[in-house]
């Protein structure tokens, strides 16, 4: 979908999501002051076009994991390959195939420091072409996942915002861990693909009932645990107010991040 099909109404409802990604719809028209069928046609429309979609993650240091980036070097004619046999596994957060073709930039979670470089070196396949491995171990997000990321639509004015951003309790301190339980793999397994899954299918695929999904829930979320975020097509699509003080912080956090996050792992 090209940016000039989002109009403002598009915008409004994305910048609603990227507040509370599980907002029922409902409430957004009611914010927005369009009807329900109207915000779940533009929701279905925005989402069965791949334009967007909103997603459930888990923060990893809730929950002990440690992550990883990495950087692989290939040949042309595996990076694909790779890249797809990486996008596959469950501790792997996101995948990128750099413009040149030959490199892939990935996130990935292991459960402790030293199974780090172990793991890495399982998840690739078995090729002369993997020319070179870098690990990264993640001492600090400066913004982005749970954090938030500082590049959201504007769209909405103050007041509407207000309306729609949820108000969970204080945040326990950073240090403070959740255990994983049993059914808790499957369900962000299926909130990786649509945060907005209903209790029925999340009930189905972990054999909780219904109830049990939505406390679960709602304990993930406000132990911060589990953040929603938006997945856009391309920034432009929002049309982002990128400039001025947004970018010299996204260029500073940069820096500093790849400076506090040099490799330990080698191949």
């Amino acid at each position: 979908m090209e940016s000039r099909s989002l109009d403002e109404l598009d915008r409004r409802l994305v910048h609603a999501l990227q507040l509370d990604g599980r907002a029922p719809l409902k409430h957004v028209a009611e914010v927005l002051g369009v009807s329900d069928q109207t915000v779940a046609r533009r929701y279905r429309r925005l989402r069965g076009s791949g334009a967007m979609r909103v997603l459930g993650l888990p923060d990893a240091a809730r929950f002990g994991h440690i992550e990883w980036l990495v950087r692989v070097r290939c040949t042309p004619d595996t990076a694909s390959s790779v890249a797809g046999a990486l996008a596959r596994r469950d501790d792997t957060s996101w995948v990128s195939l750099t413009a040149g073709g030959t490199e892939i930039v990935c996130l990935t979670r292991a459960p402790h420091r030293a199974e780090g470089a172990s793991l890495l070196l399982q998840k690739l396949p078995r090729t002369p072409r993997v020319v070179d491995i870098s690990a990264h171990y993640l001492l600090h997000t400066f913004f982005g996942g749970p954090t938030g990321w500082h590049g959201k639509t504007h769209a909405l004015t103050g007041e509407e915002a207000e309306l729609l951003r949820p108000r969970p309790p204080e945040p326990p301190p950073r240090g403070v861990r959740v255990q994983m339980r049993e059914g808790d793999s499957a369900l962000f397994a299926v909130l990786a693909s649509d945060g907005r899954a209903g209790y029925a299918e999340l009930a189905t695929a972990t054999g909780w009932s219904e109830s049990t999904v939505r406390r679960r829930l709602e304990q993930l979320r406000e132990m911060r645990a589990l953040f929603l975020d938006v997945e856009i097509v391309a920034f432009t699509m929002v049309r982002l107010p990128v400039g001025g003080a947004h970018q010299r912080a996204a260029q500073t956090g940069g820096q500093e991040q790849a400076h506090g996050t040099r490799a330990d792992a080698r191949t």
